[in-house]
């Protein structure tokens, strides 16, 4: 209806949507490729996994809402080292479920924490976060990872706060109409169990390191930072 050349807009060799795409990918490869090799390291190595039971230890497993608010903070801090979400997801989905079944929650409540802890905070505000959401504008707008360091702050402080009370109330609210584990249930695989995983310290290792290196080379005004730090961490 608004007369647009479709085909063109969209395959063009100018201006189109593709062209604009071609650009993108090339200009961001080497993160997604370094990235993407870093998550699976830390995947496949049980990093991910090792980090998440060590969590889970220190919160305990015998009450609902710190569960929940410890799925949270490993989806967070997953995430701001530099994991993909997916392999946030593999990892946590897996863990979560037998925890749900053993507290009798509805499993439909695992994605508020799993969801609110990659997709907020740690995906555009907190300061030196390494997603792609934070790198483009660096290349764009000629900012830094860490800039905005106090409005970022403050943003993930209300973040975390409006996440805390959110996954609160829709815990209560399940649990007065009485759902169950049960009711939600969904066939499948609880995830393969690493029988030797590796010590905590050595599992957050490259995530530190990854973050460190991104805050100090931000504050040095470092070219092409997040490209190193991903480097050093594999």
């Amino acid at each position: 209806t608004n007369q647009m050349d479709f085909f063109p807009a969209l395959i063009g060799k100018e201006n189109s949507y593709m062209t604009g795409l071609t650009g993108f990918v090339v200009n961001f490869f080497a993160i997604f490729i370094l990235g993407s090799i870093l998550a699976k390291y830390i995947d496949v190595s049980g990093a991910a996994q090792s980090i998440a039971e060590k969590v889970l230890e220190k919160t305990g497993t015998e009450k609902p809402f710190p569960v929940l608010v410890a799925i949270f903070f490993i989806s967070a801090l997953l995430t701001y080292g530099g994991i993909s979400l997916f392999v946030v997801i593999f990892v946590l989905i897996p863990l979560a479920k037998p925890l749900f079944k053993q507290l009798n929650i509805a499993w439909n409540l695992v994605l508020i924490p799993v969801t609110l802890g990659f997709g907020s905070f740690t995906m555009t505000m907190l300061p030196g976060t390494p997603s792609i959401q934070n790198v483009v504008p660096t290349a764009y707008l000629g900012t830094s990872l860490t800039a905005a360091p106090l409005l970022g702050m403050i943003g993930s402080v209300v973040a975390i706060a409006f996440t805390l009370w959110y996954m609160n109330s829709m815990l209560k609210k399940s649990m007065a109409k009485g759902e169950t584990f049960a009711d939600f249930d969904v066939s499948g695989s609880e995830g393969d169990v690493k029988k030797e995983l590796p010590t905590v310290f050595i599992s957050i290792l490259p995530i530190l390191l990854l973050i460190v290196i991104i805050l100090v080379g931000s504050t040095f005004k470092v070219g092409n930072i997040l490209i190193i730090g991903l480097v050093v961490a594999i």
